[in-house]
């Protein structure tokens, strides 16, 4: 879901500085059978693997399982959404045998399904969010929207202006759903709240974020909710330097901000890419499946910075306990505000 340059810092966050753009060289050991040896899995990232959100989620999911031993793992980071850059790095996969290829960015999707007909016996997986599948192209649940309702259950708790900030990096399903959910849970906490919305059209540019946040900021926004990790680190400089707060991006991205990130939606990718692992092992992967994400899976969860969350209002915290108690349960389904 992202594109290839950063641009700018996240405070003492150095590393991402300097991260650069590489390709692993693909491996040769292992078959892609599970009755020969691990499975050959590809991962192809559109950012990079120490970001703190939907990247390095990623990778580390992948990691997991290699290290579990049911994969042989070999990853690309920071490669383009064009066709012109995945069309080159999926074919040198498939040349070294591997097969289960994981495309994950929204902006793959295009070219992984033309890819997946030249490429019949190799099995993909795109990050689409929106349950398209073909033979040998299977997608994923990306609710995170869930994730954001509760935050904004809290976000209500710490906003003093009443006016929420939003930012995407595109205006795609899974990113407006996300900004509208945090907005709705403030809202069942006081009526009064609004929400400012933009989107950024760069997913990892920080710089460019940053001033998107800024001029949300500017217009009376006190706590951001972001879509992206470029738009989650350009949101999280904003509360950082003026004393606002937001919420981190697929991962826990309170240690960039302790004092002003209370929450984080989660994805744990190694409940997610589990699953389509085995069913290639299995040989039950096609007809390709959306793969469910969910908090009872474990797959999708809220991690609470407790040193801010603790000295919000018990009404609130119960109401947020409550609430993520009746998701899990279906008693309660959050809004999928999809545009």
């Amino acid at each position: 879901m992202r594109m290839t340059k950063l641009v700018g810092l996240v405070g003492a966050v150095a590393l991402l500085a300097a991260a650069c753009s590489k390709s692993a060289t693909p491996g040769t050991s292992g078959s892609g059978s599970s009755s020969k040896g691990p499975l050959k899995v590809a991962l192809i990232l559109p950012g990079y693997i120490n970001d703190l959100s939907f990247n390095q989620m990623s990778y580390q999911g992948a990691k997991e399982l290699q290290e579990q031993g049911l994969i042989d793992l070999a990853y690309s980071e920071a490669i383009p959404e064009d066709a012109a850059s995945i069309t080159p790095v999926v074919g040198r996969y498939v040349a070294a045998g591997y097969k289960l290829i994981l495309a994950d960015s929204f902006g793959y999707g295009t070219t992984i399904f033309s890819l997946a007909k030249k490429y019949p016996n190799v099995d993909f997986v795109y990050a689409g969010g929106l349950g398209k599948t073909t033979r040998n192209v299977g997608d994923f649940e990306q609710p995170v929207y869930q994730a954001a309702y509760l935050a904004g259950i809290l976000a209500a708790g710490f906003t003093k202006s009443n006016i929420l900030g939003g930012i995407g990096a595109f205006d795609i399903p899974p990113c407006h759903s996300q900004l509208q959910a945090f907005m709705l849970g403030a809202q069942s906490v006081n009526p009064t709240i609004t929400q400012i919305s933009s989107y950024s059209g760069d997913w990892v540019d920080v710089q460019k974020n940053q001033e998107a946040a800024q001029a949300e900021a500017n217009q009376g926004a006190d706590v951001f909710v972001p879509c992206g990790e470029g738009p989650a680190l350009g949101a999280i400089n904003v509360a950082k330097a003026s004393d606002k707060f937001a919420i981190g991006n697929v991962g826990d991205m309170s240690p960039l901000a302790p004092g002003n990130v209370f929450a984080s939606e989660i994805m744990n990718f190694y409940y997610i890419w589990k699953p389509m692992v085995l069913d290639v092992m299995d040989g039950k992967f096609q007809p390709a499946k959306y793969y469910k994400v969910s908090f009872t899976a474990k797959s999708l969860d809220v991690a609470l910075n407790s040193a801010l969350t603790s000295k919000l209002p018990p009404a609130i915290l119960t109401k947020y306990q409550e609430t993520l108690s009746q998701v899990k349960s279906g008693q309660f389904t959050v809004p999928f505000v999809a545009k």
